[in-house]
């Protein structure tokens, strides 16, 4: 005869699965489908624990919100060539924390020599160049740089 033991015992055992992975998405995977057997548990009780079901049922909505989140941070979408060949030089970002970056930013295409930074002066930009050159000239030294050359403050 099937005992609802089991099911306090799989939920348990897949709480402790989460808790071995080092992935969130999966840590929470794993929460959530344990819960569901607590939920099972509760509900299938000679009196059903109200009380418990709501809360564990919260918990469910909660996880699976936030598994979706740390999913779109993760996935790239669709980016622009541009968008793709500047991500690849901030390898410690996120897809996600990329593009929290390019909504501040502005992209703009230089039409003649210009000035990005002036010694002795903090910057109030960062600056990124894809494509040309860029030059660094300070008293006698001159200096040209090739494309993927930044400044930043």
């Amino acid at each position: 005869m099937f005992s609802l033991d089991y099911l306090v015992h799989a939920g348990a055992l897949l709480f402790l699965m989460g808790f071995i992975v080092r992935d969130q998405l999966l840590l929470r995977g794993f929460i959530v489908i344990g819960t569901i057997f607590y939920v099972i548990y509760y509900l299938l009780l000679p009196e059903p624990l109200w009380s418990a079901l709501s809360w564990n049922s919260l918990f469910i909505i909660i996880n699976c919100v936030m598994m979706f989140l740390i999913y779109s941070d993760r996935a790239k979408f669709s980016m622009t060539k541009e968008e793709e060949q500047l991500y690849g030089s901030f390898y410690t970002l996120s897809p996600g924390e990329f593009r929290k970056l390019m909504k501040i930013a502005t992209w703009f295409d230089a039409e003649k020599e210009e000035t990005i930074t002036t010694c002795g002066k903090v910057p109030d930009k960062m600056f990124f160049i894809l494509e040309g050159t860029a030059s660094i000239n300070r008293g006698e030294k001159h200096l040209k740089w090739a494309q993927g050359f930044s400044l930043a403050n």
